[in-house]
């Protein structure tokens, strides 16, 4: 994988079929987690790029949501390989039971380091944001992603049991000062 090649943009309505191709990969490869924004995105992706640029300004949000900016990693301005969030304004404790930042990879390109780079990048971002402090949490069971987050410096602070997910997580912590 080329550094060079792989930019961190923003999702924008090009890439929308290419976008869906990916959560189309995740669906046909028994992975279910993805499978309400892939039939949201089929079924109304303009809809869609509306609610997430409203979240991302923190416009017209449901109760008990909170900001998030959303970025695709994409290979040579027209392949997505993954997607990556970050929410810059939450309370602590809500922070340390969903993190700051989640991200996901197309299956065919795990173990590539495209979660490695998008994390990278987006600390950049939470510090361009303010953040002195960045919390992540993944399941117990994704060695993959806990690599990601060791390799960006994440520090093991515990485990905690996800009532919502039915899941044992660890929660990372990430110092940016």
């Amino acid at each position: 994988m080329r550094e060079a090649d792989l930019s961190l943009i923003e999702p924008n309505l090009e890439l929308a079929a290419e976008f869906v191709a990916m959560l189309e990969e995740f669906h046909a490869a028994g992975e279910t987690s993805q499978d309400a924004l892939r039939e949201r995105a089929c079924a109304d992706f303009v809809g869609l790029l509306r609610e997430w640029r409203n979240e991302a300004l923190g416009v017209n949000m449901a109760a008990g949501k909170v900001p998030m900016e959303r970025y695709w990693l994409v290979r040579g301005g027209h392949e997505v390989l993954g997607s990556i969030h970050l929410r810059p304004r939450m309370e602590d404790d809500l922070a340390r039971k969903i993190g700051h930042i989640g991200c996901f990879v197309r299956p065919s390109e795990r173990c590539r380091g495209c979660a490695t780079l998008m994390l990278r990048r987006m600390l950049r971002k939470a510090r361009e944001r303010g953040l002195s402090i960045v919390w992540l949490t993944c399941r117990t069971t994704n060695l993959a992603s806990a690599r990601a987050i060791r390799t960006g410096g994440g520090v093991l602070e515990g485990e905690f049991w996800h009532a919502e997910k039915d899941a044992l997580f660890e929660r990372y912590r990430i110092d940016l000062e």
